[in-house]
């Protein structure tokens, strides 16, 4: 069994490649090259000009089942105290850009597949790399619809929720529309009273109602939540707003729409006297659904038995899209701190923890299939 520091080369030479969305080309060639000189063939996928994903599968087995991590991560910002993309391990904490979020993930897959590949004899194991997670999981998507495979399961190791070590068999989803409010625009010569004061009153009183709109809270699963993320306004010049544009994220539980979020905005602000245009925010990818396995599934099954803490997490990532894709998925993630912030770092020790854990889930699962 590999021990903790034996994770370090690999995190190290993930971490010192710049694999900002949008620039993962250079890591997915390092990814490859990785799985090469240790004999493996894995290959790259193009996805978007000098954006690929990196697939390597095993040579035995049957049953489809796969490791899967993403290679991008958000912009490095101001405050670091050491080199984003220098690897620093000071107390059993390794600092560097996405060694949390989540170059740790993918130096625990890469290296269970390595060590995996071989030993198993039911479970045909791939590990899926792919692009762009941090803005619509474009990678992951088109993996998804080139794949005619059935696929057991998936294994992500996302670094949530950071302060343990927990077993994610479920998600909440995200859907996300553009609220136009439109406004009477005048000269300002022409105002007598702040007309925007007026309008902000009844976007709040809006944005309450929806917040405390009373919804029934699925057993062991949540209740959802709108957040505003963008405000805007637009006006010519010298002239009060023609319109106020906000972004509203809908954090949703199981069997919610878009559908039935645009009809919830629209009555919100309606209902306040506010003439509004909504409307689907513009992406590439399908909105991602909530999810929720429970241990009828093999996979969710075994993982149970070597992960007793078991949660539901509030935010959304690739395993949405897997599940939605009707593969059974899980996550189970390193420790650390400070992700998508200034120095960002995972516990070492968690990322050989969750190695151990992944390990002992496949090969039980292997051995239960043959």
């Amino acid at each position: 069994m590999i021990a903790a520091k034996e994770f370090l080369p690999t995190l190290k030479a993930l971490v010192e490649v710049n694999s900002v969305t949008g620039h993962e080309g250079e890591l997915a060639k390092v990814v490859r090259e990785w799985f090469t000189d240790k004999g493996f063939k894995a290959k790259l996928q193009r996805v978007e000009s000098k954006r690929y994903n990196v697939i390597v599968k095993s040579s035995s087995g049957y049953v489809d089942t796969m490791l899967v991590g993403h290679l991008d991560t958000v912009k490095p910002s101001d405050f670091w105290a050491t080199d984003p993309f220098k690897l620093v391990v000071k107390r059993g904490r390794a600092y560097g850009l996405g060694a949390l979020d989540m170059k740790g993930g993918l130096a625990i897959n890469m290296n269970l597949f390595a060590d995996l590949a071989d030993k198993l004899e039911s479970i045909k194991l791939w590990s899926v790399f792919y692009v762009d997670e941090e803005n619509e999981s474009l990678g992951l998507y088109h993996f998804l619809r080139k794949e005619t495979n059935r696929f057991l399961g998936a294994i992500f190791t996302e670094p949530f929720p950071c302060d343990r070590i927990a077993l994610t068999a479920g998600s909440f989803g995200r859907f996300a529309v553009n609220v136009k409010v439109l406004m009477e625009s005048k000269h300002v010569s022409k105002v007598e009273r702040e007309e925007l004061i007026e309008v902000l009153e009844k976007v709040s009183k809006a944005l309450e109602a929806l917040n405390n709109k009373m919804r029934i809270k699925i057993r062991g699963f949540g209740q959802c939540k709108y957040v505003t993320t963008k405000l805007q306004s637009k006006g010519v010049f010298f002239s009060t707003p023609h319109e106020l544009i906000l972004e509203i994220n809908h954090m949703s539980v199981l069997n919610e729409t878009i559908e039935k979020t645009i009809e919830e905005v629209e009555k919100a602000f309606t209902r306040n006297g506010l003439a509004v245009e909504v409307r689907p925010t513009e992406r590439k990818t399908p909105f991602l659904e909530a999810f929720k396995f429970d241990d009828t599934y093999p996979l969710v099954k075994y993982a149970k038995k070597f992960v007793k803490d078991v949660i539901i997490s509030t935010s959304v990532f690739g395993g949405n899209l897997t599940a939605m894709w009707g593969v059974p998925t899980i996550n189970i993630g390193p420790t650390g701190s400070n992700m998508h912030k200034p120095n960002e770092f995972v516990n070492v020790s968690s990322l050989k923890t969750v190695y151990s854990k992944i390990y002992k889930i496949l090969t039980t699962l292997d051995k239960a299939i043959y």
